[in-house]
Formats: C-alpha cells, structure tokens, sequence
C-alpha cells in the first residue's frame, strides 16, 4: 500500500448498499469514523471481503489505502 491505509468492518446486513448505508450513517459511532474514511479523499482504492458470521450473519470488512504498488 501506498501513503495510508483505514478499514471498516460491518456486521449484520450481506446487501452492499445497505452495507455502505450503516457505515455511512454510521449510528453510536463517536467521532463518525467509518463516514470519514468512505469520504476520505487520502483513500484513493479499496478492497471489500464479507463471509458468514455465527453470531451476525455476516461480516464485511472494506480496506482502504492511498494506493497500492503491485509487485
């Protein structure tokens, strides 16, 4: 990765948008940080993965970085 790296992870929802709806609401959050890096404009690529969960349904994690140099 290149320059900065964040991540979000949700838990509960396995639809994308209403993924990326939670995190941008981002409810009971201090400081609203999973906003902040959807909106970051450091954060130039992401990658998202979402896997079953035995107690939520399903997890998502989505990482984000600057850029990235592939080798």
């Amino acid at each position: 990765w290149k320059r900065t790296i964040g991540e979000n992870v949700s838990y509960g929802p396995d639809d994308p948008r209403t993924v990326v709806i939670q995190l941008i609401i981002d409810d009971g959050v201090p400081g609203r940080g999973h906003r902040k890096n959807i909106y970051s404009p450091a954060f130039g690529v992401a990658g998202v993965a979402c896997a079953p969960h035995p107690v939520y349904g399903t997890a998502c994690a989505i990482d984000f970085a600057g850029g990235f140099k592939e080798e």
